[in-house]
């Protein structure tokens, strides 16, 4: 396979970042399902899947001081990454410091995204979170937090991209075996569940070529299942035609295909 690094689009690709001032993560301990990186090593496919009630949490940060920067040792066969990121929150707010002290000690994986392009850098891992380390800044200079998130250790990868959905709601559960997907509402669904086993049907709305769905399961005494065919309003294409089943906490996501006519669903990974 040939490589080739182009430059990248735009006047100048070198520019600062425009970090978006709202920055994202999960606690570790509320994952329910990762997803893993592609054959390239850096986008993640599918969605991450939280534990039942967890949501993502959201932070406000002075974009213009942020630092997604990454540091590398290397010696002969040996290359070691050590991600980070650091930001600042202005004032010294009560609030501020309730949500560091909830922060203090817990393993985490960020997600910051840039005003410039979709997705998010994921900063981070499971097997190599990131915890909290703070500061702060309070004299006549100014008042803020400087927030810290560092790693204890290093990888070998570079940060992996992420263009899945975040969770920041209560997520809505199907009615039976008829899931109905709204984007504008959550493109994650929670399947009931089932005592007597049946296919699954899928009814969309607000959805944009390309978008991720993901749909988790309720397990019961006979779940539901998805199967690669006319499922409802759109068409699913499974991995090889293999069935999924809503199993407890089972997840699949789907990447929504708009063709014109016909919707299709595509399996994009399980969890």
């Amino acid at each position: 396979m040939a490589y080739k690094l182009n430059k990248p689009k735009g006047n100048s690709p070198a520019s600062p970042t425009k970090f978006n001032p709202t920055g994202f993560g999960v606690f570790v301990k509320d994952i329910l399902s990762f997803p893993t990186r592609d054959d390239k090593g850096i986008r993640l496919l599918g969605d991450v899947v939280l534990k039942p009630g967890a949501t993502f949490f959201e932070f406000y940060h002075t974009n213009t001081k942020a630092d997604s920067s990454f540091e590398t040792e290397a010696e002969q066969d040996m290359i070691k990454i050590t991600p980070k990121f650091t930001t600042q929150h202005p004032g010294n707010e009560v609030e501020s410091r309730e949500f560091i002290t909830d922060h203090l000690g817990e393993d985490v994986i960020l997600f910051v995204g840039s005003c410039d392009e979709p997705g998010f850098d994921v900063i981070g891992e499971p097997c190599l979170p990131l915890q909290l380390v703070p500061s702060q800044t309070n004299n006549s200079d100014g008042k803020f937090f400087t927030l810290n998130w560092q790693v204890f250790g290093t990888t070998g990868q570079l940060n992996a991209f992420y263009e899945g959905n975040i969770i920041r709601g209560e997520i809505p559960k199907s009615v039976g075996k008829a899931i109905t997907i709204n984007g504008s509402v959550s493109k994650v669904v929670q399947v009931a569940s089932a005592a007597v086993t049946d296919t699954l049907t899928i009814a969309t709305s607000n959805l944009k070529n390309n978008d991720m769905v993901t749909l988790i399961g309720s397990g019961g005494v006979a779940p539901y299942t998805l199967e690669s065919a006319v499922a409802g309003g759109v068409t699913v294409i499974l991995f090889n035609g293999t069935q999924w089943t809503a199993l407890e906490n089972a997840s699949i996501t789907l990447r929504y295909v708009d063709a014109g006519a016909t919707k299709y669903l595509v399996e994009v990974a399980r969890g």
